[in-house]
């Protein structure tokens, strides 16, 4: 009995210290809402070349973008690939995990209103309404994604709705945007939270 607690307890230790999940060099935004990694030839986008160059018309392709990467060169360079006709799939961690990640859904109706911003301010409010509920983390770095799903949880009871339409600046971090896109997502257990991103 005693042989196996000290192993399980080694076997945590080891789950428990292994790196988060980073494709050639490259350290992925981390989140819980994932899916399958995609498939495509990979590129790589990063702090010192924010901007790869696009591959041929009609390629598949997955993309791993370092966490620091302003949000606003990463969605440039989507909507160049979009428009070039190349299909990109998001790299996500989940954990140590090389995952997918999704930027949007498509929302159906009246939408919960979820603002962030690059100092770590996430809030939000009903529809059409000016008075949101804000959380900033201390440090006024990054956006915690626990306080987020809680807010958004609230939300989500109070109103009754299961959309979310959020709001992030240009210079938000792509690690922020995810972490305010996963918090919502996956803010409430079996409910399915829709999460659209304006662009």
């Amino acid at each position: 009995m005693k042989t196996a607690a000290v192993a399980l307890a080694l076997l945590v230790a080891a789950c428990e210290s292994r790196p988060e999940a980073a494709v050639d060099g490259v350290q992925l935004a981390q989140a819980r809402g994932v899916i399958d990694e995609p498939d495509g030839d990979l590129i790589k986008m990063t702090e010192d070349a924010p901007d790869p160059p696009l591959p041929a018309a009609g390629k598949t392709v997955k993309l791993a973008v370092a966490r620091r990467v302003p949000w606003n060169k990463l969605d440039a360079w989507l909507k160049r690939a979009d428009a070039a006709g190349v299909k990109v799939g998001l790299l996500a961690g989940n954990r140590w995990h090389v995952r997918g990640f999704v930027l949007s859904d498509p929302l159906s109706g009246e939408s919960i209103a979820l603002t962030g911003t690059s100092d770590g301010k996430i809030c939000a409010a009903p529809p059409g309404e000016p008075e949101a509920k804000c959380y900033q983390t201390i440090d006024k770095d990054h956006i915690d994604e626990a306080s987020t799903r809680r807010l958004v949880r609230e939300a989500v009871t109070e109103y009754q709705l299961q959309d979310v339409d959020l709001q992030m600046p240009p210079e938000a971090q792509w690690q922020d945007v995810v972490r305010a896109i996963d918090g919502a997502r996956t803010c409430c257990g079996d409910t399915s939270v829709r999460v659209k991103l304006n662009r």
